[in-house]
């Protein structure tokens, strides 16, 4: 079993249970909500407690490192997990930024080492990218994802999105995608299923954005055994015309599945502080 912090230090929250807008009051009483339940986890994983754990986390919560072989499903296995990792966890991981979406997360953590965590490279702490899902109000599962350089290389699926994201071209955009790709914004509950569907999101972004560029910030995925690593996913900062026309910056998280280099599944989730500033509510 690889070894490596269970806590979170940016999540992206739940925010709306329909598709169209989602108003500020509403963005900002359900990131505070879940502000609540992440300080719980910090508070559990940091104090060592069984019970805390078992506080946090449903009963048929499923836990997964990416594709790899490390799986777990049931509280009863997430404890016998916590059971042989409080020893060597360092007591202060805290989680410091927040982000908002639906019904999942995308949280990110750095490791000095005191982990044991074993790295690709040496470029420096280890980070750790997880997956969440929250059912009333407790984890219910939890994928585990790594930062790695070789993910945000030129050629490289997180970096070909940028490029036809930041294109102005929906087909540029439609080209990323499996015919059968479904695409879902967090946020907003809007669902694009099927190539053509997705294509005409990008249209209505690229309209109401215009001259809109996506910088990759940092590319995670399935690193497995170092030697066959898989993309999963990126944060990217967009930057568009903003209140006055000013530019303005938003940052987003973008989780996919993919075959053949072509995406099948995605979900996008948004950091609420960039999201609200910018206006980006519709």
């Amino acid at each position: 079993m690889r070894r490596y912090s269970p806590l979170v230090a940016a999540i992206v929250l739940a925010a709306c249970s329909a598709g169209g807008t989602a108003s500020e009051a509403y963005v900002r009483r359900t990131a505070d909500e879940f502000s609540t339940l992440v300080a719980s986890v910090d508070a559990a994983w940091n104090s060592k407690s069984i019970d805390g754990i078992r506080q946090i986390y449903t009963e048929d919560v499923v836990h997964d490192e990416g594709s790899s072989l490390n799986h777990f499903e049931g509280i009863d296995a997430i404890l016998a997990m916590a059971t042989v990792l409080f020893p060597s966890l360092p007591g202060n991981q805290a989680t410091d930024l927040l982000y908002v979406g639906m019904d999942s997360g995308v949280g990110m953590t750095g490791s000095d080492g005191v982990l044991g965590i074993a790295r690709a490279t040496n470029e420096g702490p280890l980070e750790e990218i997880d997956v969440l899902r929250v059912t009333e109000g407790k984890v219910s599962s939890w994928t585990a994802f790594f930062a790695d350089g070789r993910f945000s290389e030129a050629g490289a699926l997180p970096d070909l999105y940028a490029i036809a994201w930041s294109s102005g071209d929906p087909q540029a955009v439609g080209s990323l995608y499996a015919a059968t790709a479904v695409r879902v914004d967090s946020l907003f509950g809007d669902e694009a299923e099927g190539r053509e569907a997705i294509v005409q999101t990008a249209r209505n972004f690229i309209e109401r954005h215009p001259g809109a560029g996506w910088d990759l910030i940092l590319a995670f995925g399935d690193v497995g055994t170092y030697q066959d690593p898989a993309p999963r996913g990126g944060i990217y900062e967009i930057t568009a015309p903003g209140p006055n026309e000013e530019p303005c910056r938003v940052t987003v998280a973008v989780v996919f599945d993919y075959e053949a280099r072509e995406i099948t599944e995605e979900s996008v989730f948004y950091d609420a502080d960039s999201l609200l500033a910018c206006e980006w509510l519709n």
